[in-house]
């Protein structure tokens, strides 16, 4: 199985490519990233994970996860941090591109870009 459960975290990992994936973004992740694996097996990947009721299914679920207030060891399955994100100065939304943080920043928290042509 590509895939282990982080339990303290309620975390969906990736053992592949060491990252955290949400219930509802598994076909996806496994069409695209995975394509190497069999048709078949991806089906039966995603019906077991789709069972478990302890993990996080989609993007708006995490928008709950709490981070740890204090420092924790690197977790080995998870690849290192990424250093060129996003962070929402209103809400804890993280995305790795411009065009999303704008686009969160303007549906969720009415913003209007004042550079706008």
């Amino acid at each position: 199985e590509p895939f282990i459960v982080l339990l303290p975290f309620h975390l969906l990992v990736c053992k592949l490519c060491k990252r955290a994936i949400p219930v509802d973004e598994i076909t996806t992740h496994l069409r695209t990233t995975h394509k190497s694996l069999p048709a078949s097996k991806r089906v039966d990947i995603i019906r077991a994970c789709k069972d478990s009721t302890a993990l996080w299914n989609n993007q708006q679920e995490l928008q709950n996860f709490t981070v740890p207030k204090e420092p924790i060891l690197a977790i080995d399955l998870l690849q290192a941090p990424l250093l060129d994100g996003l962070k929402c100065n209103s809400c804890s939304y993280i995305v790795c591109n411009v065009q999303k943080i704008q686009t969160h920043c303007h549906m969720i928290h009415n913003w209007v870009n004042p550079n706008k042509k």
